[in-house]
């Protein structure tokens, strides 16, 4: 008898060890891990009409960050290891926000980043192109989700009334209350369809739909360009491709030969703003053997990309300068600079 009761003494302790061991690298937290994600090279990402050879013999790499969600074992983890970190899920997502539509989220904002990158290369370029404003595309909801809307939805009118931008979509709201109700048409899957919903208070100064707007442009330039980048999601490529893109409109090489990578939000105005993760995103350029990094620079007193950078290349040593911008013509004009060697001309 007393040989059973040390066998199920036992298998209980080894049961309860190995529940405890698959909770610990299952059971989630309210955080997500992130660390280094990828430098990839954006060449074969980017097609233009009538380039079909290329004269790049350098490359220009965008790189990412790796976000999942945490578990007990990356808290642990994260006590120890420089490598990754862990940050609060409402800093990741909105409120409410299913991990579905982040995903989608960030695709959509990797759309309105492409679109923002070409109108920023040809107008560098000085290249004729066409913007023609559709609507307002929802990319997530401020605190929860409302009935009848979707994230990609396309708001094309409200009451009738045309809503081409954001900025029109705020100023048909300015005289409206907290409880009144409006019919927006929205564009979905093709599909034109109508939902009714009431304003709420987004401040005690602003009443609102409740929604994350964004404009949603088409363009259209000469040559055509097309740019696939798969699953890569969100927009700090910006920069990086618009730089790949001017390189195919200009004359001249601006890689030199070199590897040189980098990140940043691009405007339609060619401004680079600020991105989140960069300091995994410099580990990840000088592991695939960037000789440069272009980021934000630091303009406002919360700005950080700049400082983060520098202090990530000193602390691991890695050899990897940075350069920070704040619009696509500094890029441009550091790069104009530089020679085949990987030294500015004038030094």
């Amino acid at each position: 008898m007393r040989i059973y009761r040390s066998i199920f003494k036992q298998v209980l302790i080894g049961v309860v060890a190995a529940i405890l061991v698959i909770g610990l690298f299952t059971w989630p937290i309210p955080y997500y891990v992130m660390g280094a994600g990828s430098a990839e090279e954006i060449k074969p990402t980017i097609w233009v009409e009538g380039k079909t050879s290329l004269k790049e013999k350098g490359d220009f790499l965008l790189t990412t960050v790796s976000v999942r969600e945490g578990t007990i074992f990356d808290y642990l983890r994260s006590k120890f290891s420089s490598e990754m970190e862990l940050v609060a899920r409402d800093k990741m997502v909105l409120q409410g926000e299913t991990n579905q539509e982040y995903e989608l989220r960030q695709k959509e904002e990797m759309i309105q980043s492409q679109n923002a990158a070409v109108v920023a290369a040809f107008r560098q370029a000085h290249r004729p192109l066409q913007i023609k404003q559709q609507g307002v595309k929802i990319l997530g909801f401020a605190r929860k989700p409302i009935s009848g809307l979707q994230v990609g939805d396309q708001i094309e009118q409200i009451d009738q009334h045309a809503i081409p931008t954001v900025t029109k979509l705020h100023a048909f709201l300015e005289n409206k209350r907290a409880g009144d109700q409006i019919t927006l048409t929205i564009r979905r899957d093709g599909q034109k369809l109508t939902r009714k919903v009431k304003l709420i208070s987004l401040s005690s100064k602003q009443v609102g739909i409740g929604i994350v707007p964004r404009n949603q442009v088409s363009v259209q330039s000469k040559p055509k360009v097309r740019i696939t980048t798969g699953e890569i999601g969100g927009p700090s490529a910006g920069l990086m491709l618009s730089l790949e893109l001017l390189n195919r409109l200009v004359a001249g090489d601006m890689t030199h030969g070199l590897r040189i990578a980098g990140t940043g939000t691009i405007d339609e105005g060619g401004q680079v703003g600020q991105i989140g993760g960069i300091k995994y995103k410099i580990m990840s350029a000088a592991k695939e053997k960037a000789a440069y990094f272009f980021c934000p620079k630091d303009q406002q007193p919360t700005d950080e990309n700049e400082q983060q950078a520098k202090q990530t290349v000193k602390k691991l040593g890695l050899p990897i300068r940075v350069i920070p911008v704040r619009s696509l013509q500094e890029a441009v004009d550091y790069l104009g600079q530089l020679t085949s060697a990987g030294h500015l001309a004038y030094t």
